[in-house]
C-alpha cells in the first residue's frame, strides 16, 4: 500500500496529513545538501562556458547523520545507481508496527553531464591526437597498399592468378592452408611498419591522460516530485512510503494489500505516530549537520598534521 492513501476515512486523512509534513520537512531539510556552485568548463572544441554543479557526496552525508539519529528504525544503507546520464541516491528506512511494515523511501534524481575541466593540456592533448590519427592513416594507406601487393604476389605464386574473384574467394574460405598463408604474409607486412605500434601507443596513452581532465557536473531541480515522475527519468527530491502487513511473524512474510477497515484504531495511532516523531528528527536535520561539521572541523584542527602545520 502506497502513501498518500486514497480513502477518505478518519485514518487515511490523518496518515496523508502526517506524510505530507514528512516530506515537506525532509525537502526543506535536504535542500542545503543540494546547494550549487558555479564552475567553469570546457567544451569538446575548447569553448569555456559557465555551468553549475552540487555534490551528490553531501546528500550521502546527509542520510548518514540522518540514520545515526533514528531510533528504532533500521535502514539498508545508502545505494546509488544510474542510467547513463541519470543518477540516483537512496536511502531507505523500515520498522515493524505491531503486525504492519513500515518502508520509508528518501531519495533523489539527478543529471550527470561530463565535462573537460578548464586546462590548456587538453587542448595540446587534442592536438596531438589529431596529427597521430593523420599519421596512422597515412601509414595504414601505405601498409595496405604493400598487403595487396604481397597477398596478389604470393596467390600468383600459388596458381590462382587466374581465377574470378569469386572463385579465388571461395578457395581461400574453403583451403584453411592458403588463408593461414595469406594471413603470415599480411603479419609480415605489419612488422614492416614498426612506427605503427609507436603511433598507436602514444594515441593509447593520450586518450588515456585526456580521461583524466574529464569532470562530471551534477544538475538538478530542487522540487519535490513523486514515484512515478521519478520513474519516468525526472529529477527532483522523492520521498514515498510503503505500508504492508505481515503475515507471518516467525517468517516475516508480507503482503502488500492492505485492507484499511481492518487497521485498528490503536494501530492507526501507533503508525502514524511513529511518522510524526521521524518527521521530528527530519526537523532537527540541519542542527546535527552543523554539529558534525564542528566536530570534524575540532578534529581536524587537533590532529597531528594539523600541529605540525601550524608549527611550521
Amino acid at each position: 500500500m502506497r502513501v498518500p492513501l486514497k480513502g477518505s476515512d478518519k485514518f487515511c486523512l490523518e496518515l496523508n496529513s502526517a506524510y505530507s509534513k514528512t516530506e515537506q520537512v525532509y525537502y526543506s531539510s535536504i535542500k542545503s545538501s543540494l546547494k550549487t556552485s558555479a564552475i567553469k568548463v570546457m567544451l569538446g572544441d575548447g569553448t569555456i562556458t559557465d555551468s553549475v554543479t552540487f555534490d551528490p557526496q553531501e546528500t550521502v552525508r546527509y542520510f548518514n547523520i540522518l540514520g545515526g539519529r533514528l531510533k528504532g528504525w533500521s535502514n539498508y544503507g545508502v545505494s546509488k545507481s544510474n542510467t547513463e546520464d541519470l543518477h540516483r541516491v537512496s536511502y531507505q528506512i523500515y520498522k515493524q508496527v505491531e503486525k504492519y511494515y513500515i518502508s520509508v523511501h528518501f531519495e533523489i534524481q539527478f543529471h550527470s553531464l561530463k565535462f573537460y575541466s578548464v586546462d590548456k593540456r587538453v587542448l595540446e592533448i587534442q592536438k596531438e591526437i589529431h596529427e597521430l590519427s593523420r599519421k596512422s592513416n597515412e601509414i595504414h594507406q601505405s601498409l595496405a597498399k604493400t598487403g595487396n601487393e604481397i597477398v596478389v604476389r604470393e596467390i600468383g605464386n600459388m596458381g590462382y592468378g587466374d581465377l574470378a574473384f569469386e572463385d579465388l574467394l571461395e578457395k581461400i574460405l574453403s583451403d584453411q592452408v592458403i588463408s593461414s598463408q595469406l594471413e603470415d604474409k599480411a603479419k609480415d607486412v605489419r612488422s614492416k611498419y614498426p612506427e605503427l605500434k609507436e603511433v598507436e601507443d602514444k594515441e593509447r596513452a593520450l586518450a588515456t591522460e585526456i580521461n583524466d581532465y574529464i569532470m562530471e557536473v551534477y544538475t538538478i531541480d530542487p522540487v519535490v516530485i513523486d514515484y512515478n515522475k521519478l520513474m519516468q527519468g525526472e529529477v527532483g527530491v522523492v520521498l514515498y512510503m510503503d505500508i504492508e502487513v505481515v503475515n507471518n511473524m516467525k517468517s516475516k512474510e508480507r503482503q502488500a494489500y492492505v485492507n484499511i477497515e481492518n487497521i485498528k484504531a490503536e494501530s492507526g495511532k501507533s503508525i502514524i505516530n511513529s511518522l510524526e516523531k521521524l518527521t521530528g528528527i527530519i526537523s532537527d536535520m540541519e542542527k546535527w549537520r552543523r554539529e558534525e561539521l564542528s566536530l570534524n572541523t575540532a578534529s581536524q584542527n587537533t590532529s597531528p598534521e594539523s600541529d605540525f602545520t601550524e608549527r611550521s
